[in-house]
């Protein structure tokens, strides 16, 4: 019976938690009730789909942009000045 329970309480968690499951799902794999709980929210919930798109937008150009940063030009004095700057 509790695991009944505990699957009827992930299966409807509020869209905040449910964000919270989207992005970590960008980072790793979620458990498989979580993915099918998030799945299933996905189905109905509009503002989460356009959540998950947007944050799918961020992440292209975040890494498109790491893509083309110049720090990989930067001589090594150049590199160690701007460590220091950020370590303060």
């Amino acid at each position: 019976m509790s695991r009944i329970i505990d699957w009827f309480r992930v299966l409807n968690l509020p869209c905040r938690d449910m964000a919270a499951l989207i992005s970590a799902s960008a980072d790793q794999a979620l458990p498989p009730g979580k993915r099918f709980a998030l799945r299933l929210h996905l189905l109905y919930c509009s503002a989460c789909r356009r959540y998950k798109k947007q944050l799918a937008i961020l992440s292209t150009a975040v890494s498109r942009l790491a893509d083309d940063s110049p720090i990989g030009q930067l001589s090594d004095e150049s590199r160690e000045r701007l460590k220091r700057s950020l370590d303060c």
